[in-house]
C-alpha cells in the first residue's frame, strides 16, 4: 500500500496579519515562494498561496511549523484542506 504524503497546510490568521506580509515574512525567513506548480513538487524550503483558498498557504509534507514564531502568536493555524463538493 502506498501512502500519499498530502502538503502541510497553514490558513493565515487575518485577525492577526494580513496575507501579503505573511509571504513577506517567510521569504525574509530564507523560504521560496513557488507559483503554478503541483503542489506535492515542493521541497523542504518551498511554500505556495493556494491557488483556491484566499488565506491559505501550501508547505510541502513533514514540514514542522510547531515552533515557528508566526504560529506561536496565532498568526499561523496548521490545518488540513477540506473539499467540500456541492450536487445542485
Amino acid at each position: 500500500m502506498t501512502r500519499i504524503k498530502k502538503p502541510r497546510y497553514v490558513r493565515v490568521n487575518v485577525l492577526k496579519m494580513d496575507m501579503d506580509s505573511a509571504v513577506s515574512y517567510l521569504i525574509e525567513e530564507g523560504w521560496t515562494q513557488k507559483e503554478n506548480i503541483n503542489f506535492m513538487e515542493l521541497t523542504p524550503n518551498d511554500f505556495a498561496v493556494d491557488n483556491f483558498v484566499d488565506n491559505l498557504l501550501v508547505f510541502s509534507h513533514g514540514t514542522e511549523l510547531y515552533k515557528h514564531p508566526l504560529y506561536l502568536d496565532g498568526a499561523f493555524v496548521l490545518q488540513d484542506k477540506v473539499c467540500l463538493c456541492y450536487t445542485i
